[in-house]
């Protein structure tokens, strides 16, 4: 991600690294939707967390226009979001729905004539080799 070219750059000597500041949030209730991973060896790590109180609608024009320049079409606030930290950080993200989940969110691998139905409208086989996120809907993301 962008952290971690900006870290290599400043160690050749172009520049220098700086830190952000970032706070630990620390959650105050019980997460009312099951986490599991169930295939650690395709996700080593697999975490959730239930966000209250936000309204979705479109991201600041800032950021989607940050987005669009790596080639990713904004979509929604929450969802650009998880983009555009992902990109800083090299980290995998996604947001769900919590309304619209069925069941505990799980990472796994994916099973035989498994698709997805993915935001670009588009519909995916799955393979049997390739980290899962589901619910009991089946196939809602893909791990990684």
């Amino acid at each position: 991600g962008v952290q971690g070219i900006a870290r290599d750059l400043a160690a050749a000597g172009a520049g220098r690294f700086l830190h952000a500041d970032v706070k630990k949030v620390v959650g105050t209730k019980e997460c009312p939707v099951e986490i599991r991973l169930d295939a650690p060896e395709a996700c080593p790590v697999f975490a959730g967390a239930v966000i209250v109180g936000v309204t979705n609608g479109p991201s600041p024009e800032w950021m989607q226009q940050r987005l669009k320049a790596v080639g990713i079409q904004p979509k929604s606030l929450l969802v650009d979001v998880t983009n555009y930290i992902s990109l800083d950080r090299a980290r995998p993200l996604h947001a769900y729905d919590a309304a619209k989940l069925a069941g505990p969110v799980v990472a796994r691998l994916g099973r035989k004539g498994e698709v997805l139905e993915a935001l670009d409208g588009k519909t995916y086989k799955v393979g049997e080799e390739m980290c899962v996120i589901t619910d009991d809907s089946g196939v809602i993301g893909l791990g990684g």
